[in-house]
């Protein structure tokens, strides 16, 4: 995912205009990120119904700070006909803070640390398989199924319906945000309502069950908000922003991580010669491959990067943007363990900021730390592997790595 110039006479404002983070044709978004922060930090395009494209990390946190001038409710662009009200994610405070209060502890460190060691274990068997094997694609044997079996562990959700569970999830995650009516329209139709009334089912048995085991999905039957009881339609959109963030999120990232990692071998073997490096390795890789694209909508008049924003005007926010402006890191495009204040927009910021953070931290750590003991030397064979894909949430989908 390196950052290449394009020189083709156009101005950046006018390629701007045309930009759409899961336009099919986008190869490489970073050029025009960082002709962005030297000459339009804050752009408009006119794709999707028009947004502003912020840049520049230090905007990026302004916004992601101000909940009340731009608003969680429309969380993507193209936006939805009505607002999809995820929970706690399309919420705003004083709301947001009443059920983001509720589920921390949920995520918190210490429940985090109750499920690493059946993680790694599992991990561990997936990559002595993959070993086995001889080494080859690295994201269908790895990097899908460690985060998605690890995420629904921890959730409660049964591990046999992986598969229809991943099925929906490229649907709702990739499909419904891939501006393709078509696809959209199939999604809102047929996959939405089959994993909603997925969901509603896996709350009625769970609530019908006298001795419950002590997972997410329990405390969520359990949970309560500002002292009440919820509703059930507010336990099945929490369950399909947990089943939307956790099982699509790592996976992006470990691709785009191990095809850095691949493509420098010396990144390699600093982890393999000292791997206590790797908690800054995993906050560095984060910073670098920050593959979410989060948006805004406007709830008032507003000056961002020195250009004025409307009442309901959307505003997208790629990570990978803020994470290439030099402003903020020095000679950014570079991938340093050594970083120092590594900050970033990977797990968002502000009252928003990534619920399931620490489990994501653990997963990478894991995984770092369990691949290169087991494979410290790999490479990437680039001719066979697929090119990223770009959207709301971005992947590299084929990665074949060749071990030694």
């Amino acid at each position: 995912m390196s950052v290449q110039s394009v020189d083709d006479g156009t101005t950046v404002e006018e390629r701007v205009r045309g930009f759409h983070i899961a336009n099919a044709d986008l190869t490489d978004p970073g050029d025009l990120y960082r002709s962005m922060h030297a000459r339009c930090p804050v752009g408009h395009s006119d794709e999707a119904g028009g947004f502003w494209v912020v840049s520049r990390y230090e905007d990026q946190m302004r916004v992601l700070k101000d909940p009340a001038t731009f608003s969680s409710m429309y969380s993507t662009v193209p936006k939805m006909s009505v607002p999809n009200m995820l929970i706690p994610l399309n919420y705003d405070p004083p709301d947001h803070t009443a059920y983001r209060n509720a589920f921390a502890p949920w995520f918190s460190p210490a429940a985090v640390s109750a499920v690493e060691p059946a993680a790694r274990e599992r991990l561990q068997a997936l990559i002595t398989t993959w070993v086995d094997a001889g080494g080859g694609d690295f994201i269908a044997p790895l990097a899908v199924p460690f985060p998605c079996v690890t995420f629904l562990l921890m959730l409660g959700l049964p591990i046999a319906d992986l598969d229809r569970l991943l099925a929906w999830k490229d649907n709702m995650v990739r499909d419904l945000l891939s501006n393709d009516p078509e696809l959209m329209a199939k999604v809102e139709t047929i996959h939405f309502p089959a994993l909603m009334e997925y969901f509603r089912n896996a709350i009625e048995v769970r609530e019908s069950l006298q001795d419950r085991p002590d997972d997410v999905l329990t405390k969520l039957v359990e949970a309560k908000v500002g002292g009440r009881d919820m509703t059930t339609d507010e336990k099945i959109q929490t369950l399909n922003l947990l089943f939307q963030a956790g099982l699509d999120t790592v996976t992006g990232t470990l691709s785009f991580a191990f095809d850095f990692l691949a493509r420098d071998p010396d990144l390699v073997s600093q982890i393999v010669a000292d791997p206590t490096i790797v908690p800054a390795a995993v906050e560095e890789l984060l910073r670098r491959t920050a593959i979410v694209c989060l948006a805004r909508i406007a709830m008032a008049d507003a000056v961002v990067g020195g250009q004025h924003v409307r009442a309901g005007e959307m505003v997208m926010l790629p990570g990978l943007a803020a994470s290439l402006d030099d402003g903020q890191y020095p000679d950014a495009e570079r991938i340093d363990f050594h970083r120092p204040s590594i900050r970033h927009v990977a797990l968002g910021g502000g009252p928003h900021r990534c619920l399931g953070s620490h489990l994501a931290r653990m997963e990478l750590r894991v995984f770092l730390e369990e691949f290169v003991a087991q494979v410290p030397r790999f490479t990437l064979d680039e001719a066979a592997a697929s090119p990223p894909r770009y959207g709301v949430v971005s992947g590299i989908d084929y990665l074949p790595l060749v071990i030694g």
